[in-house]
């Protein structure tokens, strides 16, 4: 069961558990702020790399070639072979429509994705 005021403890331990040095508390009297290191030899995944929109032609890009592997390729699909939300993966159609670069052919069951441009 989780209690109030475990937060520090369980930082404390996912530290310790990836062997990350302990984080550096400032406690001020309306807040405490928290200094985490960054491990040098960590990847980052390339859709989080850029910031917060850094990522978004790398990930189009990434939906435009599976459509062009599998036009008849799912929302569902997408999720999975994109590892994004499902959200995400419709926002990202519906640009690609908007802009006319995609356009499905055929009704939402036995349909396919058309690449225009």
């Amino acid at each position: 069961m989780e209690t109030w005021g475990r937060g520090i403890e369980k930082i404390c331990e996912a530290c310790e558990k990836h062997g990350v040095p302990m984080p550096e508390y400032t406690l001020h009297p309306e807040d405490i702020m928290i200094k985490f290191t960054a491990l040098q030899n960590v990847k980052i995944p390339k859709c989080q790399s850029g910031g917060l929109s850094g990522g978004l032609a790398d990930r189009l890009d990434d939906v435009l070639e599976i459509l062009r592997k599998t036009p008849s390729v799912t929302n569902a699909e997408l999720v999975e072979l994109l590892g994004i939300p499902l959200r995400s993966v419709q926002r990202k159609m519906k640009r690609l429509k908007e802009q006319g670069i995609i356009e499905r052919k055929g009704g939402k069951r036995y349909g396919h994705w058309e690449i225009k441009k």
